[in-house]
């Protein structure tokens, strides 16, 4: 049974991975005004941004900072990704596997499943 809940983990894994990093990509200037008016969702694409360079000059300390306004609003991918920066040390965190294991376990609850450190 454990084989299967890891199975299926790794499935969902997948499938939310490819569902939020598989789409084509606006720019952080297509993000910057929703995300200042507190738009969760375009908070967490302008974190994307940021850390990926999409359109910007790759950022850690801003992609953590718009990752975590996101994520403060329950925004799951955005508090997946402050357990990654926490987990990591990106951008001007210190690592911190308590505070990652809080940002992930705020993730599961929103998406009713464990989710663990993805491969950035």
């Amino acid at each position: 049974m454990k084989n299967m809940k890891n199975y299926l983990l790794c499935i969902f894994l997948a499938v939310f991975t490819i569902s939020i990093y598989g789409q084509n990509h606006k720019n952080a200037a297509d993000y910057r005004t929703d995300a200042i008016n507190g738009n969760a969702i375009a908070q967490f694409y302008l974190g994307q941004s940021y850390f990926r360079g999409w359109g910007i000059k790759p950022d850690t300390i801003q992609a953590v900072y718009w990752w975590r306004k996101s994520a403060e609003q329950g925004n799951p991918a955005a508090q997946n990704n402050m357990g990654a920066a926490y987990s990591n040390g990106w951008g001007n965190l210190t690592q911190n596997k308590e505070t990652a294991i809080y940002w992930y376990k705020k993730a599961a609850e929103k998406n009713g499943a464990f989710i663990t450190v993805s491969n950035y």
